[in-house]
């Protein structure tokens, strides 16, 4: 059987600490590169989701048919009077146009 040769652990955690500088360096351009990929009404703008059941799911798509709007509308209007029910501003559409009926 072959002699093993000794691990050389300052050449291992030089080699560690160069592929974690390597990743330090990329990973903010991958950052900047991806939020690039944004469309322009989505840039600066942060995801709020939830899970609900079949149901539910079914209902909104069925009010937003039927009011020829998107759910994305009718969720901010949601959000909207969960915050007035809350004492607080109406700021769900705030740097946006409401595109139903030509509201807000």
């Amino acid at each position: 059987m072959a002699k093993r040769t000794p691990l050389d652990i300052a050449a291992a955690m030089d080699a560690d600490l160069a592929r974690q500088s390597t990743a330090a360096a990329i990973i903010p351009e991958v950052e900047k590169a991806q939020s690039d990929q944004r469309p322009p009404g989505r840039q600066g703008r942060k995801k709020v989701q939830t899970h609900v059941s079949p149901h539910v799911h079914k209902q909104i798509h069925l009010i937003a048919l039927e009011e020829d709007t998107s759910v994305e509308e009718l969720m901010l209007e949601a959000l909207d009077l969960l915050f007035r029910m809350r004492g607080r501003p109406m700021i769900a559409f705030e740097g946006r146009q409401r595109s139903r009926n030509g509201e807000r």
